[in-house]
């Protein structure tokens, strides 16, 4: 029963929040009633997120932009982290390195899409390293701090305790010192930030939920049931992936 009350308790922010929108939704609609065009009633939305559900055309949309987010969460982290750890570790290879990270970081991401598109055409790879670039300077500085962050003492104790090389000491100390760090800048949360990015990238598939919601925009008579469908979806993908992400570190 307590964990089925603190689960609830945890889920009451969120049905609370969905009632102040929904309540706020039907206010505007009964005082100043907006053509449906412009703001339809939930009913209709629910109505239109439940067909796009059935057909399964939102999932392939969704499932696109998924993928692309992760393929570029796993090259972020595959090359992020070991560097971080060596710059973290070695600082001659800190001051190499640190000002060519420090040169091309405050470079927003959606500033590299001309560039992703020269230098890999329109395809899939172009959006993928878009949000890669998004995920790798955050991973990077976490991972780096992670490591600084080590306690000296327990490097001293590894050195009593027989780590006599550098890499027995990394493999037995710094590594597992630095894991908590490492994790937490692997987060989702990061990377559900940078979907935008992807989006923003155009390619041959049609195939993504930004792309998806900005056709329906441009449609003439602007379906806004589908569109809030689309965005409700998204919002709320989000804020799972964020609540999962808790769940796990509890």
């Amino acid at each position: 029963m307590s964990r089925l009350g603190s689960g609830l308790g945890r889920l009451l922010p969120f049905l609370y929040a969905f009632a102040a929108i929904l309540a706020a939704w039907l206010f505007v609609l009964g005082v100043f009633r907006p053509h449906v065009s412009l703001l339809p009633p939930p009913a209709l939305v629910a109505r239109e997120f439940w067909a796009l559900a059935v057909t399964g055309e939102l999932f392939k949309h969704i499932w696109a932009s998924l993928s692309r987010v992760f393929s570029a969460w796993c090259l972020a982290g595959l090359i992020a982290i070991p560097l971080g750890l060596a710059m973290g570790r070695i600082p001659r290879f800190e001051r190499i390195v640190d000002p060519l990270v420090e040169l091309i970081r405050p470079i927003s991401p959606l500033a590299w899409i001309p560039l992703a598109i020269l230098w890999f055409g329109i395809g899939e790879f172009g959006k993928v390293f878009v949000v890669l670039v998004g995920t790798f300077f955050p991973t990077l500085i976490s991972t780096v701090a992670g490591v600084k962050r080590i306690d000296p003492v327990l490097i001293q104790a590894g050195q009593v305790l027989g780590c006599t090389d550098r890499a027995s000491l990394f493999r037995k100390v710094v590594l597992p010192a630095a894991l908590s760090s490492c994790r937490e800048a692997a987060s989702f949360n990061v990377r559900c930030r940078t979907l935008a990015s992807g989006r923003a990238a155009p390619g041959r598939k049609r195939r993504r939920a930004g792309h998806f919601t900005y056709a329906l925009v441009r449609q003439r008579h602007w379906h806004l049931r589908r569109l809030n469908a689309a965005t409700s979806v998204a919002s709320s993908s989000k804020n799972s992936v964020s609540r999962m992400r808790f769940a796990t570190k509890r």
